[in-house]
């Protein structure tokens, strides 16, 4: 048996006597038998990982439940912050970083969409990945499943035909009239 390796039989040992103090001990801060239980599952991991350490000091598993409850309460804490951020942007309509798009009865705006919407699907999504949501090249290669130079290719590509189409007549019926 290799010497590092924890001692099953003494670890399920101690954990049977220690496990009813922890999760009652649990159980008082958090009040909630679900929450009580996953932390104490935490806390035995931790335990498990120390190896000896944990059995050796009596004390160490309660100090051990105390900081996992208390780092419980700062995610919680945490996210009722983020949370509460996030109702307020969304109620206000204000969000730090995002840059509302140009007005709708824009004319440059509309021939741009015009152009986009004839462009395939594949190369839509690029340009507005790119270039809407300033993803890197990289980023746009994770996202698309292909390497970097690819990103730069097909975006080489995307570009001259959106401009081939911006400068192309919006409506070449009425061009031959002329």
């Amino acid at each position: 048996m290799d010497a590092s390796a924890p001692d099953v039989a003494a670890f399920s040992a101690w954990y049977r006597e220690t496990y009813p103090r922890v999760f009652g001990y649990l159980l008082r801060r958090t009040g909630d038998v679900a929450a009580a239980e996953d932390l104490a599952s935490e806390v035995f991991t931790i335990a498990w990982t120390a190896g000896e350490r944990s059995r050796a000091h009596p004390g160490w598993v309660f100090v051990t439940a105390r900081n996992v409850v208390s780092n419980s309460w700062r995610a919680q804490a945490r996210f009722a912050e983020l949370h509460q951020e996030l109702s307020a942007q969304i109620s206000t309509g204000v969000v730090p970083g995002f840059v509302p798009p140009p007005g709708h009865d824009d004319p440059a705006v509309l021939s741009l969409r015009e152009a986009m919407a004839q462009l395939p699907r594949e190369q839509q999504e690029l340009l507005v990945a790119r270039y809407w949501d300033e993803l890197s090249g990289v980023e746009c290669a994770e996202l698309f499943g292909c390497t970097h130079a690819a990103v730069r290719i097909r975006l080489h590509h995307a570009k001259r035909a959106l401009a081939a189409l911006c400068r192309a007549p919006s409506n070449p019926d009425r061009e031959e009239e002329s």
